[in-house]
């Protein structure tokens, strides 16, 4: 494969062949950055794990409402506004009164929003990324579920804008139960997907959730 000028490369840390940086999988091996293979060859176990936490992270965020939070719209797109009417024609395009409702395109191409909510917008949305990571993360080229999962790590997440304070109040902003379910969503990924950053995120913070000590 000859990479193209116009675009951005890197090299497969598997086969070492040639990869646009945008892609999940690599067009050589069929991996994506953790090492998982497409097509899919999810276990039964894989798919049982999934569909249980998926059932946890609805129990856990069942009561969470957005209330005055930022929308997903009004995050893409936060600090690009010179009038209050714009900001609030934004937040329109997200109807969504309950987490669970948030379509599941907005999500796959929003892969970046998680960083650029306020508290109440995103204790709102990350039940909705999180189950959203864990249905597509072998199959969709987004990547939102990478995203996710740096945003949940604290020795990554502090950038030009933003402080360790800012990331402490998001994570502070759960209960013990949610900790605990986000705790389960970044052990599957240590499992499942070989993201070193899925342990970097464990060990940063959310270690101290884990249900046997």
């Amino acid at each position: 494969m000859s990479p193209r000028p116009d675009r951005q490369w890197m090299n497969c840390r598997h086969c070492g062949g040639a990869w646009e940086y945008d892609w999940e999988y690599c067009p050589e091996c069929s991996r994506n950055f953790g090492g998982a293979k497409y097509p899919a060859t999810q276990s039964d176990q894989e798919f049982r794990d999934i569909s249980e936490l998926v059932q946890q992270i609805h129990r856990a965020f069942a009561d969470v409402r957005r209330g005055g939070g930022y929308t997903l719209h009004q995050a893409h797109l936060e600090g690009c506004y010179d009038t209050e009417a714009k900001w609030l024609a934004t937040g329109e395009k997200d109807p969504e009164t309950h987490w669970s409702e948030v379509p599941g395109w907005k999500i796959e191409t929003g892969f970046s929003t998680l960083s650029f909510f306020d508290v109440e917008g995103w204790r709102f949305y990350l039940p909705a990324f999180l189950c959203w990571s864990l249905e597509n993360w072998r199959t969709s080229d987004s990547t939102t579920p990478d995203s996710v999962i740096w945003t949940l790590d604290l020795t990554h997440t502090i950038g030009w804008n933003e402080t360790h304070a800012d990331y402490m109040e998001r994570y502070e902003s759960l209960n013990r139960e949610q900790c605990g379910t986000v705790l389960d969503f970044l052990s599957f990924f240590d499992r499942y997907s070989g993201l070193p950053e899925a342990r970097s995120a464990i060990e940063s913070y959310w270690r101290q959730f884990n249900k046997d000590g």
